[in-house]
């Protein structure tokens, strides 16, 4: 890029915000996306559209590493370090001291999760070094965990009782740390929010849903046939990275025993994703992953489909006629669900994922569509795959589940979400209020 020099001189100011975290990758005329990334990208640049901030994102490094200028020149992506390397941490410092005159950096949690245990551990010198520089710092936290029970096969780790009270100890240390480190941290679901605040109850947390940007959407009869469904055959779907954490495992063995029932002969399960992105080289994952494919081989209704490229993704959404969510545990907000409000397809939780009723817009979207709580969540049990089955091969319950997604869809739209996320979080006086209200908190003025 000609003039970087300049460039960098017209972004260096105090109003502009420097942002951490992944951002789509280009290769050739393909952009190669993840869940970080491709939340930061949605984020950003309707925030740039709609209120002009700029933004400087320090991205990892990729297949193309040129500078490149966003929503009219409005945001900077600087591909400036490798996930991987031990020289991340330093590389991202360099360019802060580069930026010497913004105030305000956003470090998003994932950043640098290809590192591993290493990443987790030299974050907190990592942001210890930033408030050295005087800047203030919002952590954008991706995961909550209070307790890693759930993610032992995600993990690969031991599941002696020992191992997991020292491992959830170091949790709760390093997420103390943390709250003592940053100003104020974001996360993506109500759920993580009391979670967090349970532990930090000190830190100013905010809750900031997952955006939902509106999405063209063909018809049922072209997708499936698009995708040589079987004619007769509902879809069902399951979509993002393949993991434990997901329960693709449960999901692709608890259909194949049910794959030759009436129900399950006439349905097709789509598994739309492939590795996942932190666990790749991780020989445990590994060996996940190539059992999960050679247990989906043996049965002809499931498909296993690989990265799916964004051009695709709304062929799989189309099809889809019950979008599921068998996730062991909630952790973070779900790019699946995100992607079911964006094509307003009917979608069900995992009875493991129940908290996530504790989001406002949840209930008020069930309440408007008059379906009871119960009616969102199935259990991880033979029984609640026949539930599936039934469900999706059930029009009237079909249309109650697409009712609630488009109410929730509309409450999470992205117009709507740029001009909250602003307010509380991008905002030069989201600060400012931030430390009126600690003030009046200190006081007894205001409650925490």
């Amino acid at each position: 890029m000609k003039n970087i020099d300049r460039i960098i001189e017209k972004f260096n100011t105090p109003d502009t915000c420097l942002v951490v975290s992944a951002w789509p990758q280009k290769a050739g005329n393909k952009e190669i996306n993840h869940g970080v990334a491709w939340y930061t990208k949605l984020s950003l640049t309707e925030i740039a559209k709609k209120k002009g901030t700029k933004f400087v994102v320090l991205a990892e490094a990729g297949f193309d590493n040129t500078p490149e200028l966003v929503e009219r020149g409005k945001i900077l992506v600087l591909r400036v370090f490798t996930p991987t390397h031990h020289s991340l941490y330093p590389a991202i410092l360099r360019w802060l001291r580069v930026f010497n005159t913004i105030p305000h950096v956003f470090v998003h949690s994932e950043f640098g999760a290809g590192s591993g245990l290493l990443h987790y551990g030299l974050l907190l010198p990592f942001l210890a070094l930033i408030r050295l520089t005087g800047k203030r710092i919002t952590y954008v936290a991706h995961n909550v965990i209070a307790d890693i029970t759930f993610l032992q096969t995600h993990l690969g780790i031991d599941a002696s009782p020992f191992v997991i009270d020292a491992t959830n100890m170091l949790i709760h240390l390093h997420t103390l740390c943390i709250g003592k480190l940053v100003d104020r941290i974001v996360v993506l679901d109500e759920a993580l929010k009391q979670r967090l605040e349970k532990i930090l109850p000190a830190t100013p947390i905010i809750a900031s849903a997952i955006p939902v940007s509106p999405a063209k959407i063909i018809s049922r009869a072209k997708a499936k046939k698009f995708l040589k469904i079987p004619a007769g055959h509902k879809v069902m779907l399951s979509f993002g990275f393949l993991s434990a954490y997901k329960g693709s495992d449960w999901l692709v063995n608890a259909f194949h025993v049910h794959a030759k029932t009436a129900l399950g002969s006439k349905t097709t399960l789509i598994m739309a994703g492939g590795p996942a992105h932190s666990l790749k080289n991780r020989s445990h994952y590994q060996d996940y992953y190539l059992e999960l494919n050679r247990a989906a081989e043996a049965s002809p209704n499931i498909r296993i489909t690989g990265f799916v490229p964004e051009k695709h993704i709304s062929i799989y959404f189309a099809a889809a006629d019950l979008v599921v969510l068998p996730y062991r545990g909630l952790m973070g907000s779900s790019g699946g669900l995100t992607h079911a409000l964006a094509y307003k397809r009917p979608f069900l939780f995992s009875t493991a994922m129940q908290d996530i009723w504790k989001n406002r817009d949840v209930q008020k979207a069930a309440d408007a569509a008059r379906v009871d709580k119960s009616r969102l969540f199935f259990p991880l049990s033979s029984v609640g795959m026949h539930e599936l089955l039934k469900i999706v091969h059930s029009a009237t319950k079909r249309a109650k589940l697409t009712q609630v997604s488009r109410i929730l869809s509309d409450e999470r739209t992205i117009q709507y979400h740029s001009d909250k996320a602003y307010n509380q979080i991008y905002a030069p006086r989201s600060y400012a209020e931030q430390d009126k209200l600690t003030i009046l908190q200190s006081l007894g003025l205001a409650s925490t």
